[in-house]
């Protein structure tokens, strides 16, 4: 569970509190969570759905936990971390998409089909931790021009995703 609160911690430095961009696709989020997210989240005592407003803290914290948080057997603390910010940020899918080209850059023997699986967990616990990170954050921003290209309008995001993608988990 430490590693998860640093991580919960790392994603909250990057998310911050509350945002409404209009060029946002995401639209409003909370913490990071989005509506939609909050929404296919169950959640008893809101069974109606959740809206921006519902999300606190804590519950952007237990929906991370239980909906994004998949890193328990990634041995390296700092890779762990930085998948989770990944998959917060870009998705599950697309964490793993990137995950498995950096893993293709280290060297790695990997099929690249967006599945987080037992095969790329092991590569990723492979990888000296400098070279993986490293690899993942040349690969999460070819990710971010990626989007540019596809949707211009998101240029206005480009620089802070940039400062995202090098942005490593500090050593304690």
């Amino acid at each position: 569970m430490a590693v998860f609160d640093k991580a919960f911690e790392y994603v909250l430095e990057n998310e911050g509190v509350y945002s409404d961009h209009p060029l946002d696709r995401g639209g409003k989020t909370a913490y990071g969570i989005t509506e939609i997210a909050a929404n296919a989240h169950h959640c008893p005592q809101h069974q109606f759905g959740l809206k921006i407003s519902d999300i606190t803290r804590d519950l952007a914290r237990h929906i991370y936990f239980n909906d994004y948080w998949k890193f328990s057997d990634i041995k390296n603390e700092k890779v762990a971390i930085k998948l989770f910010d990944i998959a917060v940020n870009v998705g599950k899918v697309g964490m793993a998409y990137v995950l498995q080209r950096a893993l293709k850059a280290c060297g790695e023997n990997i099929k690249v089909d967006g599945i987080f699986g037992t095969k790329t967990e092991f590569a990723a616990n492979k990888v000296p931790e400098f070279k993986l990170l490293n690899a993942l954050s040349v690969q999460l921003a070819r990710y971010y021009v990626n989007i540019v290209q596809r949707d211009p309008k998101q240029i206005v995001f480009l620089e802070g995703w940039i400062v995202r993608a090098v942005r490593l988990p500090d050593s304690e």
